[in-house]
C-alpha cells in the first residue's frame, strides 16, 4: 500500500522494474487477486476456476494447488493483466 501525506507537488523516479512492481501490487489489491493465483479450465465442465499454488516445506518441498473458486469476468481481466505485465 502506498500512502502519503504532502502539502506540495513530489516528483518521484521509477525504475521500469519498480513501476511494474508497483502495478502488479495495485492491481492484486484491487482484485481481490494473490500473485499466487492463476486460471485454469476444467477439462470435465469447460470452466475457468481459479487455483492458489502454494509451496510447504518439510525435508523436501512441494507445490500443492488449491481450487478456490469459480473464476469470474473480473478475476479473468485481472490474471490477464497481470500476465501481460509479466511478459514485458
Amino acid at each position: 500500500m502506498i500512502s502519503t501525506q504532502v502539502s506540495q507537488l513530489i516528483n518521484v523516479d521509477l525504475s521500469d522494474s519498480e513501476a511494474k512492481n508497483i502495478t502488479i501490487k495495485y492491481v492484486c489489491a484491487s482484485f481481490n487477486w494473490q500473485a499466487s493465483y492463476f486460471i485454469r479450465i476444467d477439462e470435465k465442465s469447460g470452466e475457468d476456476w481459479v487455483f492458489n499454488r502454494s509451496t510447504f516445506y518439510s525435508s523436501h518441498s512441494f507445490e500443492a494447488e488449491t481450487r478456490m473458486r469459480k473464476a469470474s469476468e473480473r478475476d479473468k481481466l485481472a490474471y490477464q493483466f497481470l500476465k501481460e505485465i509479466a511478459d514485458t
